[in-house]
């Protein structure tokens, strides 16, 4: 035997001799059904004189050329006679092959009560016949390969058992039987030569002497069959599956059914009612016929399904503020166990009504709306969707305000000018870096402090004016001369003279991170600590401001490969007993390695990252939350694509009630509009622009939702 399931599975039988040898015979199931070494009834087809039966379409027409091409070659090799294409023994062949697929499984001839194979060998001049079987093989040519790939089976196709003369190939479903016939009494009578003089390629073929009919000898015999399976779907879902079987039955009938899904059985009887986690699955359905003598299977496989679906998603009325738009569903198919239909409309991913009515209020002009029709039955859940556009001058969700310039400093300046506050510390970093800004930014935040971007060379007048106006209480200069010359520091003390100044600058970027570190948390109780690349700027300043609103400071690491912490930082952070460390991006941003290193030394490591830089602000802004509980009364609106703009709108966020926002320039990211702004118990009563028209254009500014 064959299947061709990944393994190749062999056997081959003459009267009871071959035993099912576990070399030769190893068992693979197909299509979930295994070989059964028990005994089988006659397939009692047709009474063994009868008039032969025309063969089904399934059954190939005289197949056998091709494998015997293949197989000829072989014995000629080994100086053998080609063997003959005999009509006879491809009657034997494809009845035996039609069996095997009618019961669904693949006994050998002898294994079969009531059946002599011999006979269909002794019928037509020969003395022994033995049957070779391939299942789920795609050719005859893949058959003849395998048989002659096996040892056993090649052992019959060489005559290593005895001379073979006559075979035939036959194939039903996925069952392929070769029939030989050999050790012949005496040669065929000339007259058994007429079958068609049109040659076949590998040896010359023979008409039937005597029609080969698989059978008992004995009478009375059974001509039942199992014929077909059809399926019904009855409106609450359940299937029938209704078999016909063919001929005259012995005794008693019985009719059995078995329902198997993924290779369990579901039911045992003619009706299934599938449940939702069966859609789109395929039922087995095993369709038996018995009587006193004869046992008959068929199987069918049937998918189960509703044809339930909408059609189409009807609105009706002006798409205007104020006009009220009635929406219906349109739906096709037969729904099994009854319909339910839900109509839901979004707004920039938010609900604003769940009926079938919605009336626009001025908030929503100029903006689209999402209808969705929503219908189930009891085996699924259909849905479409359709938009419509609020006619209207487009109107903010919550007062909204832009603070730009035309340049980094001047919108620097115009956000400082909102915030900054009289008596308060000052830091002053580089405009044309991000790092320092960064480290320093929960610091700003934790103070109440501004933040102030200057040039390296010199600080722009306005703000040096607005320092002065202010009183601070003192100045920091963070960075290095390279970063922020000493004519800023000379500017700075000109203005306010009695305000002390002092610079705080490492070597690297990582090193002025350490420094802020020591200077500033020294004295101050924190648990927490963010971990940043410091090679770019996203995720590090949306940990900036969250480090503000929480008091965790952001400890900038080189981030790749084993590049971590600063030694001296590892040992102010266990001086102090800090084991909670949140790292900020992806492994891209933060390494893997650097993760497990750090929890290697006792830190107790989290990553807050999503799949780009906005989805990662958004991660780090609900960390912040879950640990602050504030709701956010104001949000800080910025590009997420470049970092000037950014570091003015870190400070201010860094409050309890504030959040930074990284967004792009066309739209603002959809669970910000609806989960922070346009959400009922929303507590957002303002959002600030941060960045002029060419950083965040209008559909930004307007809160509309990205798609």
């Amino acid at each position: 035997m064959l299947a061709a399931a990944g393994s190749v599975v062999l056997s081959s039988a003459v009267g009871g001799a071959l035993a099912h040898g576990a070399e030769e015979d190893v068992r693979l199931p197909v299509s979930g059904t295994a070989e059964s070494t028990s005994t089988y009834h006659s397939p009692g087809m047709v009474p063994a004189d009868g008039d032969p039966q025309p063969v089904t379409a399934s059954v190939t027409d005289l197949p056998g050329s091709a494998a015997l091409t293949l197989i000829n070659a072989e014995r000629a090799k080994e100086g053998l006679p080609p063997l003959v294409n005999s009509y006879a023994m491809f009657r034997v062949a494809a009845d035996w092959a039609r069996y095997m697929n009618g019961i669904g499984q693949w006994p050998h001839m002898y294994q079969v009560q009531g059946v002599d194979q011999h006979s269909f060998a002794r019928k037509n001049g020969f003395g022994t016949g033995a049957d070779l079987i391939a299942v789920n093989v795609s050719d005859e040519l893949s058959a003849a390969r395998g048989w002659l790939g096996s040892e056993e089976h090649r052992r019959w196709l060489m005559d290593k058992n005895g001379p073979m003369k006559h075979v035939g190939v036959a194939r039903s479903g996925i069952y392929w039987t070769m029939y030989l016939a050999g050790h012949p009494l005496s040669d065929p009578a000339p007259n058994t030569l007429a079958w068609p003089a049109t040659p076949v390629v590998g040896g010359p073929t023979l008409a039937p002497p005597v029609a080969s009919r698989i059978g008992p000898s004995s009478s009375p015999q059974s001509t039942l069959g199992a014929e077909d399976l059809e399926f019904s779907t009855a409106s609450d879902g359940q299937i029938t599956a209704v078999g016909s079987y063919s001929g005259q039955p012995l005794g008693v009938l019985k009719q059995a059914y078995t329902w198997t899904i993924d290779g369990s059985v579901v039911s045992t009887g003619a009706t299934f009612r599938p449940s939702s986690v069966h859609v789109g699955k395929t039922a087995t359905v095993t369709y038996t016929v018995s009587d006193s003598k004869v046992t008959s299977a068929l199987r069918r496989t049937h998918t189960i399904g509703s044809d339930l679906r909408v059609t189409m998603v009807y609105v009706t009325g002006q798409p205007k503020v104020g006009s009220k738009l009635t929406a219906s569903c349109a739906t096709g198919g037969t729904p099994i166990g009854g319909k339910t239909e839900s109509i839901s409309w979004l707004i920039d991913g938010a609900p604003v009504a769940d009926a079938k009515t919605f009336t626009p209020g001025a908030s929503h002009a100029g903006r689209t709306v999402s209808i969705t029709c929503i219908v189930s039955d009891a085996l699924v859940t259909r849905s479409s969707t359709t938009e419509v556009r609020i006619a209207g001058t487009l109107i903010p969700y919550v007062p909204t305000t832009r603070i730009s310039g035309k340049s980094r400093y001047e919108t620097n300046y115009e956000l400082n000018r909102r915030t900054m506050q009289l008596d308060r510390p000052v830091f002053v970093t580089t405009g044309t870096s991000f790092p320092d800004a960064l480290s320093i930014g929960p610091v700003v935040a934790l103070e109440s402090g501004a933040l102030v971007l200057t040039s390296k060379s010199r600080m722009d007048s306005r703000l040096v004016e607005l320092i002065r106006s202010k009183s601070p209480s003192k100045i920091y200069v963070i960075g290095g001369l390279s970063a922020v010359s000493s004519t800023v520091e000379s500017q700075l003390h000109t203005a306010v003279p009695s305000v002390p100044v002092e610079r705080i600058a490492g070597k690297t970027r990582y090193e002025t991170s350490a420094e802020i570190l020591a200077r500033f948390f020294s004295d101050r109780s924190f648990s927490r600590a963010f971990v940043a690349t410091g090679r770019n700027f996203p995720d590090a300043l949306s940990a900036a401001a969250a480090g503000g609103a929480i008091g965790a400071p952001v400890l900038l690491v080189n981030g790749t490969g084993d590049r971590g912490l600063e030694p001296r930082v590892l040992e102010f952070l266990n001086a102090r007993g800090i084991i909670d460390l949140a790292i900020v991006g992806s492994n891209g941003a933060v390494s893997a390695r650097v993760e497990l290193n750090l929890e290697s030394i006792g830190f107790s490591v989290k990553r807050l990252g999503g799949a780009n830089r906005y989805l990662t602000n958004e991660a780090i802004n609900d960390y912040a939350a879950n640990i602050d509980g504030s709701a956010p009364t104001s949000l800080w609106v910025t590009t997420g694509t470049n970092f000037p703009d950014a570091l003015s709108a870190a400070a201010p966020a860094g409050r309890p009630t504030e959040r930074l926002i990284l967004s792009s320039k066309k739209c603002m990211p959809q669970p910000v509009v609806a989960q922070l702004i346009n959400w009922p118990r929303s507590s957002v009563t303002t959002v600030n622009i941060v960045g002029g028209v060419s950083a965040l254009g209008p559909d930004v500014y307007n809160q509309v939702a990205c798609r």
